[in-house]
């Protein structure tokens, strides 16, 4: 395949995955794409080319050819009007004017490019949290996003228009599991993305609640846990709109708790930092203990 040519479609079947009514054109349009593009590169992965960012990670043909190809749709779409913030390429802050789109067009390339964890062990595709990230702003107010896991098989839906979050179709509601009570204690199930440099530390929290046993490679998917029930929380420790808006709306919306680490609500304009609760009084407990290092 050359640079050139367009994604290859999916595998099917591709609207099974999501099935869901009063699906609209956008959201429509998103899932699409984020399916698309995520057999695509996972159907590829052991072709892809890697090179190195000048932040010393790690980047792929795939990463670059699917956000361009996002681009190219979003600019056919509106005409040149909409704009889109990606990974890959220069893009301009979020204005707060009409539609914005954000794609992180392969989460967890580190993970995506290995075979083999730290201990040697192949790496199973049903382990991998490698996924497709696509949100969609509206005069600056986050509506909708989209995110796939194509070696999963999983897709997650948030939509201000349908009122929920859904995994496959599944209304994700965690006021009715039990990560929607748990309580800021010793032995939960927690995650967290931390780098040299980073805005915040939170390693610290092993000291209180021991080593985050879930270990998600993927910063969007440690979000996606928490809106699962999977995990209680989650802290991102970057400033990266790419790698916080795919989750947020989807953990927002399945009935959790999103801020910056201070507590106050994201500043689109100014992020320094993202955690994600499954229940408002455990998000003041993170909240408090973040306090230490914010």
């Amino acid at each position: 395949m050359t640079d050139g040519e367009r994604l290859p479609p999916p595998r099917p079947p591709q609207h099974e995955a999501y099935e869901i009514d009063r699906v609209s054109e956008d959201l429509g349009f998103m899932a699409d794409f984020a399916v698309q593009a995520g057999e695509a590169a996972a159907a590829m992965r052991q072709h892809a080319i890697v090179t190195d960012k000048l932040d010393r990670t790690k980047v792929t043909d795939w990463d670059k050819r699917i956000e361009r190809d996002f681009r190219e749709a979003i600019d056919t779409r509106s005409e040149g009007v909409d704009s889109v913030i990606g990974e890959e390429e220069e893009s301009e802050p979020l204005t707060g004017v009409g539609n914005e789109w954000i794609i992180d067009p392969i989460d967890g390339t580190g993970e995506y490019i290995r075979d083999d964890h730290e201990s040697g062990e192949p790496i199973q595709n049903d382990e991998r949290t490698t996924c497709v990230g696509i949100a969609q702003f509206k005069d600056g107010r986050l509506v909708r996003s989209v995110v796939y896991n194509p070696f999963r098989r999983e897709l997650f839906i948030a939509d201000d228009e349908l009122g929920g979050a859904f995994l496959n179709g599944t209304p994700l509601r965690l006021a009715e599991d039990e990560a929607g009570r748990t309580q800021f204690v010793p032995g939960i199930p927690y995650d967290y993305a931390f780098w040299d440099g980073a805005a915040i530390d939170p390693r610290f929290l092993e000291d209180e609640l021991g080593r985050p046993p879930l270990h998600s490679y993927s910063s969007i998917n440690q979000g996606l846990d928490v809106a699962r029930g999977r995990s209680t929380f989650a802290v991102f420790a970057g400033d990266t709109i790419h790698d916080i808006a795919p989750a947020a709306k989807v953990v927002e919306m399945a009935g959790g708790i999103v801020s910056g680490p201070c507590g106050l609500p994201l500043d689109w304009h100014n992020l320094n930092g993202a955690v994600y609760a499954a229940n408002p009084e455990l998000h003041v407990s993170v909240v408090h203990a973040l306090s230490r290092d914010v």
